[in-house]
């Protein structure tokens, strides 16, 4: 399997070999590995959004969080109902100090489906303000 992350140039039938490859990496704890090929999955298909979320996520436990928000930012544009999607971006801005973006994310994720866990964290940042 490993072989097809040599094949030049890319093509979009590697995506499901770089999927399971990215995916056993991440669970045997290979993160910079599974990272590294989520990367070279959008490069093949930036609308994969199972690798876009999961380098959205590594990219926020890297505290990078800049490149997160970019990657969260094209998961809402093409899929503007995931209410998933907005409670990531809300939990990465709330990370970076971005109260009232975190806020309106997490409204937003609320009014899509209402949820306690979400109603206590709109709670808690309309406190801080």
């Amino acid at each position: 399997m490993e072989a097809a992350l040599e094949m030049e140039p890319p093509t979009e039938l590697q995506v499901p070999i770089l999927e399971t490859l990215r995916s056993a990496y991440a669970l045997s704890g290979k993160h910079d590995k599974a990272l590294s090929l989520a990367s070279k999955i959008l490069d093949i298909d930036p609308s994969n959004s199972g690798a876009r979320m999961y380098r959205a996520g590594m990219l926020e436990d890297q505290k990078d969080h800049e490149k997160a928000i970019s990657d969260l930012d094209y998961l809402i544009s093409n899929d503007p109902d995931d209410r998933g999607n907005y409670i990531s971006r809300g939990r990465v801005f709330e990370k970076m100090g971005e109260k009232k973006a975190a806020l309106a994310d997490y409204k937003k994720a609320q009014e899509m489906k209402p949820d306690y866990r979400i109603a206590e964290q709109i709670e808690k940042l309309e406190q801080v303000q």
